[in-house]
């Protein structure tokens, strides 16, 4: 017969080190079969006080031939559970010793079902069912657990912290096997590091070092902050279904509620998050969400910024989706969870990056050129930028793969254009370009300009080795810093792309610096083609028909600072350059 010791009272004569879990980690709801030794679980109700980061983990024990139900409790925070021989401050615990392996497991199954399926029932939330908290007679929400898919994890006792997952990770394929003679030959050889076979340019090295450093210490950070990091599939279910279903849920709202009248941009978007805040299913899958993915979830404050902080809104959504990027990243690239190397291992930048980097020497004539021309965009019109812009470096980017689809769209859309005059261009442009030789035949037709796009530096990595691409999110939805729709926002003045880039005081983004490196910036061929000059904000999904891209300048929209323009076709850009600087 099962026997309970007191709340956190170790059994005697026992060490946290000697309990070992027994089964697999447990992936999704009711996931509590026999083969399943660890789950770890989130509260569902995030928005309220008394449940607000609370998080329930379980195990099967063994630890010298006697089966033990360990059961931990608390509120979500930085650090293992267990550093040594005693306990995290402010966290519960309880053992259960078991008369037999069968019993352990029976136990552990019942205690995880009671706080996971025995208090949650699905919801239909547009064309997805998800799952929320049941309520009591009452109209209260139940303390209901949702199962978290973790590829590390601090909770539980120290032989968890070496209970990794890998799934949804995509692995390199194994090299073929080697046959005799070459196995012979290899043993022959020296034992010596093996280094990449291009001589890659230091400049360059370093700088995949730095970005793929740098996501790895920002995942590390989220998991110092809140103890978790999600396994890939995870992220990827988080970042691909349940984000775009709020992007539904923030459409139907604006579209139900439209800008008023003389109202501004931002009283629109300030009447728009208290409708958010109250919409129940917009509200259900936040808190689905919120348990997933590692978020620290503020206890102080008003219930309703609590629920600003915690909700899918337009002004969350973005910087959620930019942090899991940055996760999947550093999952996709290194398993972060292990202790740093001693020594570095060489590493080859064209395959971390997933793009060819060359560094431009500032002292010649390209990169005296690049300099000049990229100081010379801007109009000034930031006052709260302080410091003298310093160019740190140049990197010009090339992806074959991804440049050729680029080259074709820029001879399509000037084929189309034909004769056509076209006459809005992007302003503060070079004068002249010799960088553009393989698109030179068609690059004025198509209305083609060097556009800047700004962005946090750990997600330099993820957009090198995929591309900026497209929200994940539908038309009418309102978002924070995308006043004219869905697509991809290029500016011409790096002051205004400065905003995005989460460094000092910039405006629109925060966090995500890389230490020892400055901010960064795209330079980018973009396709303008004839574009849809915009008259006020909207929210276009794709250009209006006839054209290709949308435009805003300020002599058409008098509230706008700076340029923007927006193209919905990820072929219509290429990467050229990576402008590292900062502000002296």
């Amino acid at each position: 017969m099962a026997i309970k010791f007191g709340r956190k009272q170790i059994p005697s004569g026992f060490a946290p080190n000697e309990f070992t879990y027994q089964g697999r980690p447990a992936k999704d709801q009711g996931d509590f079969a026999d083969d399943v030794g660890i789950a770890d679980m989130a509260s569902v109700n995030q928005f309220d006080d008394r449940n607000s980061s609370k998080y329930y983990h379980a195990g099967v024990l063994e630890a010298r031939g006697t089966w033990f139900v360990y059961t931990e409790w608390g509120r979500i925070s930085g650090g293992r559970s267990w550093s040594g021989a005693s306990p995290k401050s402010g966290m519960n615990f309880m053992f259960t010793k078991c008369a037999s392996e069968a019993e352990a497991r029976a136990a552990f199954a019942k205690q995880c079902r009671s706080k996971n399926l025995g208090r949650l029932t699905k919801k239909q939330v547009g064309s997805k069912t998800i799952w929320v908290a049941k309520t009591d007679k009452a109209g209260k929400a139940k303390d209901a657990y949702i199962v978290q898919s973790l590829a590390t994890r601090e909770r539980g006792l120290p032989d968890a912290y070496s209970i990794k997952d890998d799934t949804g990770v995509v692995k390199a394929a194994k090299p073929a096997s080697k046959t005799k003679a070459a196995k012979s030959k290899s043993k022959s050889k020296s034992k010596s590091k093996p280094k990449p076979s291009k001589n890659f340019q230091p400049q360059v090295v370093a700088l995949a070092k730095d970005l793929v450093g740098g996501t790895r210490e920002y995942a590390r950070a989220a998991s110092q902050a809140t103890g978790v990091i999600p396994t890939m599939s995870s992220i990827t279910e988080v970042r691909d279904e349940f984000l775009p279903l709020a992007m539904e849920r923030i459409a139907g709202i604006s579209k139900a509620n439209p800008k008023r009248k003389r109202e501004s941009q931002s009283a629109w978007e300030r009447r728009l998050l208290d409708l958010q805040i109250s919409d129940d299913k917009l509200v259900s899958i936040s808190k689905l969400v919120a348990a997933l993915v590692p978020r620290v979830i503020p206890r102080g404050g008003s219930a309703r910024q609590r629920a600003a902080a915690t909700i899918l809104s337009s002004d969350n959504v973005l910087s959620i989706q930019n942090d899991l990027d940055a996760f999947a990243s550093s999952l996709q690239n290194e398993d972060f969870s292990v202790e740093d190397k001693k020594t570095e291992d060489e590493i080859d930048p064209d395959k971390v990056l997933n793009a060819q980097l060359t560094w431009i020497d500032p002292k010649s004539t390209k990169g005296k050129w690049l300099a000049a021309v990229y100081k010379a965009m801007s109009n000034n019109r930031h006052s709260y930028m302080k410091g003298k812009l310093v160019i740190k470096n140049i990197f010009e980017v090339r992806r074959p793969d991804r440049d050729e689809k680029f080259v074709k769209a820029v001879a399509c859309v000037a084929k189309k254009l034909g004769n056509k005059k076209v006459k809005e261009r992007a302003r503060l442009q070079p004068v002249r370009r010799s960088d553009l030789a393989d698109i030179q035949a068609y690059a004025d037709k198509a209305n083609v300009f060097l556009g800047i796009h700004g962005t946090r530096a750990v997600n330099i990595h993820p957009i090198l080795g995929g591309n900026l691409r497209l929200p994940r999110s539908l038309p009418g939805a309102q978002i924070t810093g995308a006043a004219f729709g869905h697509g991809i926002y290029f500016a011409t003045d790096w002051r205004k792309s400065y905003g995005y880039t989460g460094h000092g005081n910039s405006y629109w983004a925060s966090g995500g610096n890389i230490r020892g490196r400055g901010f960064f910036m795209f330079l980018s061929d973009v396709v303008m083609g004839d574009p849809y000059m915009a008259r006020s904000c909207g929210s276009w999904a794709s250009p209006p028909k006839g054209k290709d891209s949308v435009a805003a300048y300020d002599k058409y929209v008098s509230s706008l600072a700076n340029d923007e323009h927006i193209i919905f076709d990820p072929n219509y850009q290429r990467i050229r350059y990576v402008v590292e600087a900062s502000l002296s």
